[in-house]
């Protein structure tokens, strides 16, 4: 088999490990939130999510989860807010 070795810059992406994680971690996020949209009470728990998050990734990617289901997710901006 040839591989073809005449890669274009512009097609390679290289992540750090810490990119790589925040990935998972938001896959992490949006599978709880289906899971608990699927559920008999149609509705999830930040808590519940960062729980899971803190268990398989550590407590340091508890606050960039949290972040990103505020920010990004849910479109909550707390800075303007009294």
């Amino acid at each position: 088999m040839k591989i073809d070795q005449n890669f274009k810059t512009e097609n390679i992406q290289i992540y750090t490990t810490e990119e790589v994680i925040q990935s998972q971690v938001k896959n992490l996020v949006h599978k709880m939130m289906d899971k608990g949209k699927a559920s008999p009470t149609q509705g999830w728990a930040m808590s519940d999510i960062l729980e899971e998050v803190s268990d398989r990734y550590g407590r340091a990617m508890t606050e960039f989860a949290k972040n990103y289901i505020v920010h990004d997710v849910c479109k909550i901006d707390v800075r303007h807010q009294s």
